[in-house]
């Protein structure tokens, strides 16, 4: 029998200087089936507010994490830069997709809108700032459940730095956009993007919510780049933009 060894290059993904240039990765080889880990940049957007600038690897929750790596929001913080943190789904991602194969944090099997989820979190996370959650929890295409998974992280008391949640306003109208917005807001959190959308299509209504909690950022001017309706593309190239012109001043 004869063996054929292939060379398989290694991606860099992490400069030398110690940070990431997405538009740079080779994508096409880090994910084969098409776009970037995060399908609508969430992990870039984290990455330029907030995962940059820490000087220790951070913590996460991905709630309603789905596959541990293809269209995941917080893959690229766990596997190269060091960061820990919980994937919560209520489907079992372990068997369906291999999660250990390509995690090393924990995963948990959980209905998000469940009191376990709450108490998961309280014994897990405990009084533990969270750097980013990720909010995404829908069952198929015609049921939304962020707003109730977000109650859930709420009566555990967790407080976080950067959230990006998924309302769907385009689909199901105020129906998560109301309760999730007056829940936060009276917590101190505040919108750095609203409704996030899609370039064309029914999510050009908006998508998404995408939150900041400015004390807890290295720098709270951050919010003056905010806005609403925005292309996910112009929400990342905003906050790019805004920390290249910070280090240059």
């Amino acid at each position: 029998m004869t063996f054929k060894f292939v060379h398989i290059p290694t991606i860099t993904v992490v400069q030398e200087n110690g940070t990431i240039d997405f538009d740079s990765l080779d994508w096409s080889a880090l994910r084969p089936k098409g776009g970037r880990f995060a399908n609508e940049k969430q992990d870039e957007f984290v990455y330029h507010v907030l995962a940059k600038h820490l000087e220790n690897p951070g913590f996460f929750l991905d709630v309603g994490c789905a596959h541990p790596k293809d269209g995941s929001n917080t893959y690229i913080f766990e596997k190269y830069l060091g960061w820990s943190g919980i994937g919560f789904d209520v489907g079992d991602v372990e068997r369906d997709a291999d999660w250990s194969l390509h995690r090393n944090s924990e995963f948990c099997q959980v209905d998000a809108t469940s009191e376990k989820f709450t108490d998961i979190l309280r014994e897990r996370v405990g009084d533990r700032i969270v750097d980013y959650i990720s909010v995404d929890v829908d069952f198929g295409a015609s049921t939304i459940l962020a707003h109730k998974a977000l109650k859930r992280i709420m009566d555990a008391d967790i407080k976080f730095k950067v959230m990006t949640l998924e309302h769907e306003y385009f689909k199901y109208g105020n129906l998560v956009t109301e309760p999730t917005r007056d829940i936060l807001t009276q917590l101190g959190y505040k919108m750095l993007f609203k409704n996030v959308a899609f370039p064309e299509g029914p999510g050009s209504a908006g998508f998404e919510d995408w939150w900041v909690n400015p004390e807890r950022l290295p720098d709270g001017d951050i919010m003056s780049v905010g806005d609403e309706n925005l292309i996910y593309d112009e929400c990342i190239s905003r906050v790019k933009y805004f920390d290249e012109k910070e280090g240059e001043e």
